[in-house]
C-alpha cells in the first residue's frame, strides 16, 4: 500500500462531545444504508450517527456494500456494511472508529493519536481533521467553545436560508445585518448600520456587531459584500452545506482581523456520489411572504478524486407593512421585506496527483435581485437592487513526509451591488455601484515538532497575503466616489502541547501588517484539562483586533439631515435638528479587544448519550467604532441624559453654515425646505471610538439522546444569558448597561427542543424564548414583554423503499405554531411612521410559517 495515499476523515460529531463508545454502540436507531459504493455508505452512516470514521482511501476503493437496514446499533450496522469486504472496525476513542483490513498487521508506530496500519510493509498515516479555530491537524479537541448545526438540524428547523439558521442560534444577535431588521428600518447592538440596502445577512455573535464576527467558507474568508459593510451569508446555497460551525471566542490570532466575537465557518459537502433534487415551499398563514426554493446537487467520485456541484433557486414574495399588525403604522417604508429572486451555484473538486499531492478547486457565484416601494418626504419612490457575489479558489495538499503536511491556497473573490431609487416622476434619485474584490494566498506547514514527556508537540506555521480593493461610483447618497486598495501580510505560529494524558495547552500568535495603518500582533492561550472521566475543563485568553474597513475610512455617508426630535425644553415639545453623519476623523483608531472564556463539558458514562457544555465569555472592547444613535443613546430624544454630549442647542447661523459646508450633501426628512436660522439643535452622530464596550455572558449547549418509544429520543437546549453589555463614549462618561434593552441582546434567550426517530419517521417540537426588555429610549422607561414561540416538524425518509417513494425524504415544518405577534414597542414620538411597533432585532413579524420540503435521491 502506498505510504502517502490521502485517507478520508469523514464527518464531524454534532454539537459537542459524543458519549462513551460503549454507550453509543448500544443505541438502536433506524438505519437506511442502501447497497452502494462502500466509501459513500460509510460517509452516510457517519453523518447519521454523528461519528468520525477514519479509514484508508485505498482500502475502500472499488468496494461495494450490501447495505444495512433496520433498528440496529452502531456495531450491528458496521458489521453489515463491512460484511464481505475483508474490512473490520474498532473504537479509537469515544466517538472515533477506525476501519482496517482484517488481515493487516497492526503496531503503534507512525501516527500521533491514531494507530498505524501496515500494508505491504509500510506504515500509512491517516488523514487528520482540521477543526474550526486552529490550523493544526489532529483529533485534539479545541479549548474554545464550538457549536455545530448539521444538515439534519437545518432541515428540521425549516430553514430556507442561512439567515433562518442564524436566527435559531441564541448566541447570535440579529441586530446588525438581517433582511427583516434592515427592512423594518431599525437596528441595535454595537454597530448596526442603516445602509444595508442589499438586505445582506451577516452573523453577529453576542451583539458585538457583524464586523466583529468573521465568516469563513471551508476555513477561508468570504468576500465583503453588502455595499462594503459586511459579508452576505444569504447568498450561499443551503443545499451545498454539510454543517455550520460557530466558534464564539476571539480568533484573530488564528484567522486575522474581524474575529473579535468569533467565527462562523460554513463547511460544504464533498466526496459524495449523489444525485439529489430538492423542492421547498413556504407560506405564512397571514398574507404575503410566500417562498419557493428549488435545488439540485450532483456528486461523483473516481479512484483518484471527486467533484460536487450544487445549484439553488429562491423566489420570495414581499411582505408589506400593511399586512402585519405591528407594522401598519409604517408610512416611510411600505415593504418590511421586499420581493426577491436569487440564483446560487457552488462547485468543488479534488484530484490526486501522484501519491503525495492532492489539488482542489472551489467556486461560488450568486445573484440576488429585489425591489419595492418606499416613501421619502411623503413622495412614493421605487427601489431596485441587484447583488452579485463570486469566489474561486485553488488548493494544494502535499504530504512532505509521513507526518508533515503542507497546505496552500490561492483565492480571488468579490461582490458588487447596485441600488437605485426612482422618484414618482421617474427621475433617478440614487444610482450607486459598489464593487469590492479580494485576492489572498497562503500556506501552512503542520506536523509534530518535538517529543515532550513522551508525547508529540504539534505545530502549524504559516503565512498569508491579502489584497483588498473597494470602489464606489454613482450619485444620490452624498457619498464621495472612491477607489482604494490596501494589502495585508501575515505570519502565524500555533502549538498544541500535551503535558499529560489529561492536560493539553494550546498557544498561537499572529502578526498582521497593513499597508495603510501599520501592524498588530495578537496571541492566544488555551488549556483543556480532564480531571475525571467525562469531565473536561477549558479556558482561553486572547487579544483580537479589527482594522477599519475601507468603506469606514473612505466611503461612509456624510450628510446633514433635518429632522424634528423630542425636546421638552421647546414649548412645542420638539426641535428642528441638523443631524451630522460622517466618516470617522483621521484620529479614529483600529479596534482591539481582550477575550476570555472559561467552560466545562460534561458527558457522564453513567448517562448514555448526555453531553453538557457551559461557557462564560468576556470581551473587553477598546476603541469600538460606532455611531451614537445605535450604540450609545437615542438621538431622537434630547431629554435623555445619554444624549447630552452629542448636541448643541440653539446654534448660531455661522455654526450651522460651517456644518453644512463640511458635508457632501444635505437632505430634508421633513419634506420642507429649511434655512440655517431655523435649525434649533445640531446633533453629532459621526462615527467615533467608544471608550468602553464590554460584553459578558454565559452560553449553554446541552444534548441527550437515548432509546425510547421503539426508536431514539433527543432533548437539546441552546441558551445564552447576557450578564453585561456596557458602553461609554469617553473615559469620563458613565458606563451604560444595554443588555436587556430594546434593540440590544436579551438577558436570556433559549431554544429548547425534543425530537424522536423511529422506523422511517421523525418528529420534533421546539420552544424559543426571549426574555422581557426595558425600552430606554424614553423617560420614564417602559417594559417590553417576553416572547415565546413554538416550532413543530414531522418528516419521513424512504431511502430504502422501492417504487415512486424510493430515495424520498419529506419534512413539514411549522414555525411559530400559535402565531404569536412580537411584543409591542412604542414608536418614536418624532417619527411615528418610520419604525415598526416591535423590535425586529429580537423578534419576527412574519407570524405562523408553514413549509414543506421534499428531497429525492436518484440512485
Amino acid at each position: 500500500m502506498r505510504t502517502s495515499i490521502i485517507a478520508a476523515a469523514v464527518c464531524c460529531a454534532l454539537a459537542g462531545l459524543a458519549s462513551a463508545g460503549e454507550a453509543v454502540a448500544a443505541i438502536r436507531r433506524a438505519t437506511n444504508i442502501e447497497p452502494q459504493a462502500l466509501g459513500t455508505a460509510l460517509k452516510q452512516f457517519a453523518e447519521s450517527r454523528d461519528l468520525q470514521l477514519l479509514y484508508f482511501a485505498d482500502a475502500v476503493k472499488n468496494l461495494r456494500t450490501s447495505g444495512a437496514v433496520g433498528e440496529i446499533t452502531v456495531d450491528e450496522a458496521l458489521t453489515r456494511i463491512l460484511g464481505g469486504t475483508g474490512l473490520s472496525f474498532r473504537y479509537l476513542n469515544e466517538n472515533t472508529i477506525t476501519i482496517f483490513s482484517e488481515n493487516a498487521e497492526r503496531d503503534s508506530t507512525g501516527v500521533t493519536g491514531v494507530e498505524g496500519v501496515k500494508g505491504g510493509g509500510d506504515v500509512v498515516e491517516l488523514d487528520e481533521v482540521v477543526v474550526t479555530g486552529s490550523h493544526i491537524r489532529g483529533d485534539a479537541k479545541s479549548a474554545s467553545p464550538v457549536q455545530r448545526i448539521d444538515r439534519d438540524e437545518l432541515r428540521s428547523q425549516g430553514s430556507a436560508s442561512l439567515q433562518d439558521a442564524l436566527r435559531d442560534i441564541p448566541a447570535n444577535f440579529s441586530g446588525d445585518f438581517s433582511g427583516e431588521g434592515a427592512g423594518a428600518g431599525q437596528g441595535g447592538g454595537l454597530s448596526n448600520n442603516s445602509y444595508n440596502r442589499s438586505r445582506a445577512t451577516a452573523p453577529n455573535l453576542h451583539g458585538l456587531g457583524a464586523a466583529a464576527t468573521l465568516s469563513l467558507l471551508n476555513g477561508r474568508r468570504l468576500p465583503t459584500a453588502s455595499n462594503g459593510y459586511s459579508v452576505d451569508l444569504s447568498l450561499i446555497p443551503l443545499i451545498a452545506l454539510e454543517r455550520v460551525e460557530v466558534l464564539a471566542d476571539g480568533a484573530s490570532p488564528v484567522y486575522g482581523a474581524d474575529a473579535i466575537a468569533g467565527v462562523v465557518n460554513l463547511i460544504t459537502r464533498r466526496n459524495e456520489s449523489v444525485v439529489e433534487s430538492r423542492a421547498r415551499f413556504g407560506t405564512p398563514t397571514q398574507a404575503g411572504f410566500e417562498q419557493w426554493q428549488l435545488g439540485q446537487a450532483l456528486g461523483t467520485q473516481w479512484s483518484s478524486g471527486a467533484a460536487f456541484f450544487a445549484y439553488q433557486f429562491d423566489d420570495q414574495d414581499e411582505l408589506r407593512a400593511r399586512q402585519r399588525k405591528r407594522t401598519t403604522n409604517m408610512t416611510s417604508n411600505r415593504y418590511v421585506m421586499p420581493n426577491q429572486i436569487q440564483h446560487s451555484a457552488y462547485v468543488n473538486a479534488q484530484q490526486d496527483v501522484g501519491s503525495a499531492v492532492q489539488l482542489g478547486f472551489e467556486g461560488l457565484y450568486s445573484r440576488r435581485d429585489f425591489d419595492g416601494e418606499t416613501l421619502v418626504t411623503g413622495s412614493p419612490q421605487w427601489f431596485d437592487t441587484s447583488t452579485d457575489q463570486f469566489l474561486g479558489a485553488l488548493t494544494a495538499d502535499v504530504r512532505l513526509t509521513e507526518r508533515w503536511r503542507l497546505t496552500a491556497f490561492g483565492q480571488y473573490s468579490g461582490a458588487s451591488s447596485k441600488p437605485t431609487i426612482t422618484g414618482g416622476s421617474q427621475a433617478l434619485l440614487l444610482d450607486e455601484i459598489f464593487k469590492g474584490t479580494e485576492f489572498s494566498t497562503g500556506a501552512t506547514l503542520s506536523g509534530p515538532v518535538v517529543e515532550l514527556l513522551g508525547r508529540s508537540v504539534r505545530a502549524a506555521i504559516g503565512g498569508e497575503y491579502r489584497e483588498e480593493q473597494r470602489e464606489l461610483t454613482g450619485f444620490g447618497d452624498g457619498v464621495k466616489p472612491f477607489d482604494v486598495t490596501r494589502d495585508i501580510r501575515s505570519a502565524f505560529v500555533e502549538l498544541q502541547i500535551p503535558l499529560a494524558d489529561t492536560l493539553e495547552v494550546s498557544a498561537a500568535v499572529r502578526r498582521d501588517d497593513y499597508s495603510d495603518f501599520g501592524g498588530t500582533t495578537n496571541p492566544k492561550l488555551g488549556i483543556a484539562w480532564t480531571p475525571l472521566e467525562g469531565v473536561r475543563v477549558r479556558g482561553t485568553y486572547s487579544t483580537s483586533f479589527r482594522a477599519l474597513s475601507l468603506k469606514d475610512m473612505h466611503g461612509q455617508v456624510s450628510a446633514g439631515l433635518y429632522r424634528y426630535v423630542t425636546d421638552s425644553t421647546n414649548p412645542t415639545g420638539r426641535s428642528l435638528a441638523l443631524f451630522v453623519n460622517g466618516n470617522p476623523s483621521a484620529s479614529v483608531r483600529p479596534e482591539e479587544s481582550e477575550n476570555y472564556t472559561f467552560g466545562i463539558d460534561f458527558s457522564p458514562a453513567a448517562v448514555a448519550g448526555l453531553t453538557l457544555g457551559l461557557t462564560y465569555f468576556s470581551v473587553d472592547y477598546d476603541d469600538k467604532l460606532a455611531n451614537p444613535s445605535q450604540a450609545v443613546t437615542n438621538l431622537l430624544n434630547l431629554d435623555l441624559p445619554d444624549t447630552q454630549p452629542y448636541f448643541v442647542r440653539n446654534p448660531s447661523v455661522s455654526e450651522v453654515e460651517a456644518v453644512l459646508a463640511s458635508v457632501n450633501g444635505v437632505g430634508s426628512f421633513t419634506g420642507m425646505t429649511h434655512t440655517a436660522d431655523q435649525v434649533e439643535v445640531i446633533i453629532d452622530n459621526r462615527y467615533t471610538n467608544l471608550s468602553v464596550a464590554k460584553v459578558r455572558g454565559l452560553d449553554l449547549d446541552a444534548r441527550w439522546s437515548f432509546p425510547a418509544l421503539g426508536g431514539e429520543l433527543t432533548v437539546s437546549n441552546r441558551s445564552t444569558i447576557g450578564l453585561d453589555h456596557l458602553t461609554a463614549i469617553s473615559a469620563s462618561a458613565p458606563e451604560v448597561e444595554r443588555v436587556g434593552s430594546a434593540f440590544f441582546p436579551a438577558k436570556f434567550r433559549s431554544r429548547l427542543g425534543a425530537s424522536a426517530r423511529w422506523s422511517v419517521m421523525r418528529a420534533g417540537l421546539t420552544v424559543d424564548y426571549v426574555s422581557r426588555f426595558e425600552d430606554k429610549r424614553y423617560v420614564p422607561t417602559t417594559d417590553v414583554a417576553s416572547w415565546t414561540t413554538v416550532d413543530a416538524n414531522i418528516g419521513a425518509s424512504f431511502a430504502n423503499w422501492s417504487g415512486v417513494l424510493s430515495g424520498v425524504e419529506a419534512e413539514f415544518v411549522v414555525r411559530n405554531l400559535f402565531d404569536k405577534d412580537p411584543p409591542y414597542v412604542r414608536p418614536y414620538a418624532s417619527a411615528p411612521g418610520d419604525y415598526p411597533l416591535y423590535d425586529p432585532t429580537n423578534a419576527s413579524v412574519v407570524g405562523r410559517m408553514l413549509s414543506l420540503q421534499v428531497t429525492k435521491s436518484w440512485r
